[in-house]
């Protein structure tokens, strides 16, 4: 549905969908007496082994304490009830995948080296356009690691496990590559993917303008898939990591204070501004690198390090020097 339209409809078995709205009900008449009294994390619906009209139903769950779950019922109005230990979830992922492309979201660069797949994760730059006016997204370039110091071009990358196309050209020292979108039935579309809303981009902080930025130590905000958006304070610019050939060319920004983890590199740094009346991102860098790692984040299934210092490259480097525009 869109607000009170039906865009689709779907037949489904009369038995399943009069089971189904009897588990909805008996779910609500669940909760409240559970929860407080037995210390359970959260009441929900999952799948059952039963089946309704030749389809499958569904049960009550609980997560709670070992010890609270002999005060779970094993069922309500005559619905199943499982209790089940509760999980320690973390929020350490954020990972969408909208048919309109931003900064902000998934990334992966893929590759194969003798028989087998890998897969370098990391955060969308942003939609940009090329010297020669062709739409491409931005993001880091060692995401493909197999080729250190070397150009990634045509490499493939997908967008969260689907596909999206290849590298179209890559640059190790500023450490950007920029990806061809061969994927149809996605498209491009300016602006920043926060955690809960999209952000549109209004252009970048020229190097005067980034000069004011660290003298008075203004905040930046950045947005990664692993740590999502977090904020610290511009301490330094057109600085040299000296970090192997992916050394930033001298425009590297450094962000103190901010949460980034592995996952996060590729990701927009910007600054939200008034223009004209209106909020808009205003972009800074993109995030490449992180040190003062004293954290770990759990994320797809591994550990990912987490620090306390970002750098990147600077935004209006990429405009002057490579013609990069959005």
């Amino acid at each position: 549905m869109t607000d009170d339209e039906v865009l689709k409809h779907k037949k489904v078995p009369q038995p399943w969908l009069e089971h189904t709205r009897h588990v909805l009900h008996a779910r609500a008449d669940l909760e409240d007496p559970v929860e407080p009294t037995s210390g359970s994390q959260s009441v929900g619906v999952a799948r059952s082994s039963e089946t309704y009209g030749g389809k499958p139903g569904l049960k009550i769950q609980v997560a709670t304490d070992a010890r609270a779950q002999s005060v779970v019922p094993s069922d309500v109005r005559g619905v199943e009830v499982e209790a089940v230990e509760k999980e320690d979830w973390r929020t350490a992922c954020y990972y969408d995948t909208p048919d309109n492309i931003t900064g902000g979201l998934p990334i992966e660069a893929r590759w194969e080296e003798g028989g087998q797949s890998y897969t370098g994760w990391g955060t969308a730059g942003l939609p940009v356009k090329d010297s020669n006016g062709n739409e491409r997204l931005l993001t880091a370039d060692h995401l493909w690691e197999n080729k250190p110091c070397q150009s990634s071009e045509g490499e493939e990358a997908t967008q969260y496990t689907q596909d999206f196309g290849k590298v179209a050209e890559s640059q190790a020292e500023p450490d950007f590559a920029l990806v061809e979108k061969t994927n149809s039935s996605l498209s491009l579309s300016d602006g920043i993917h926060e955690e809960n809303r999209t952000l549109s981009v209004s252009g970048w902080f020229p190097e005067e303008a980034i000069s004011e930025l660290v003298s008075e130590g203004k905040s930046v905000h950045k947005m990664g898939v692993t740590t999502g958006k977090t904020t610290g304070t511009i301490d330094a610019m057109n600085q040299s990591l000296g970090n192997g050939c992916g050394n930033l060319e001298n425009r590297g920004v450094v962000v103190n204070g901010i949460e980034v983890g592995e996952g996060d590199s590729g990701g927009p740094m910007y600054r939200i501004e008034d223009v004209l009346g209106t909020k808009h991102a205003v972009l800074v860098g993109h995030t490449t690198h992180a040190t003062n790692i004293n954290d770990t984040a759990s994320c797809i299934g591994e550990d990912r390090d987490i620090g306390r210092k970002a750098a990147g490259h600077a935004w209006f480097h990429k405009n002057n020097e490579y013609d990069i525009t959005i």
